[in-house]
């Protein structure tokens, strides 16, 4: 039996502790080209807050799975209150990660002086570009048939941890497309990692 305070607070100390070093590896790959200079620090933000969210993500899984059982305790399971809290803090994360790539994506693109951006890097742009134009901007990415407000949706990865992500529109395949926090950032720091080997 645990309290909210005590889920937040464990989460938060073993954040910083536990963020992946590949955050803090990856910050760093664009420092001489793009400004604020601290866009770094921010990269390294958005390390801490998915460890915070892969913690809650490990932690709502066999919550989740009772609630699937139908053994649910809403006295002693947290679920509304931890499933809420992943999805508002994982939103914040995601429109926070575009801003970061919009920032960079403007500069390096019109600057001749700076490295080509790789299609790696614009794949991941677009993809927090859909998910921004619908839970920011309530609309679809630039098309017609919109779905309307996102759906969160939930999804058990190889590991068997239920993560959480939103159901939009793909443009560019013309379908609805499920995508997945945890995916995003795994594809984000793999990116910006090989992006910091080739600008080195």
């Amino acid at each position: 039996m645990f309290s909210r305070q005590d889920v937040l607070l464990t989460f938060l100390l073993e954040a910083v502790r536990l963020t992946d070093q590949r955050w803090i590896d990856a910050s760093f790959c664009l420092a001489r080209f793009v400004q604020p200079h601290y866009l770094d620090v921010d990269i390294q933000y958005l390390g801490i807050v998915e460890a915070i969210l892969d913690g809650w993500e490990k932690t709502f899984t066999p919550i989740y799975h009772r609630q699937i059982k139908g053994d649910y305790d809403f006295n002693s399971d947290p679920y509304p209150f931890l499933y809420t809290h992943i999805n508002a803090v994982s939103k914040m994360w995601v429109l926070s990660g575009y801003e970061i790539l919009r920032v960079i994506y403007n500069q390096l693109e019109n600057n001749s002086n700076a490295p080509i951006l790789p299609d790696e890097f614009k794949t991941l742009f677009w993809q927090f570009t859909m998910v921004r134009m619908e839970t920011a901007k309530y609309e679809h990415a630039r098309v017609s048939n919109s779905t309307g407000n996102p759906t969160n949706v939930t999804q058990i990865d190889s590991d068997g941890i239920c993560r959480v992500g939103w159901r939009v529109y793909c443009k560019k395949s013309n379908t609805i497309k499920d995508i997945i926090r945890k995916n995003l950032a795994e594809e984000f720091v793999e990116t910006f990692r090989e992006m910091k080997e080739t600008y080195r």
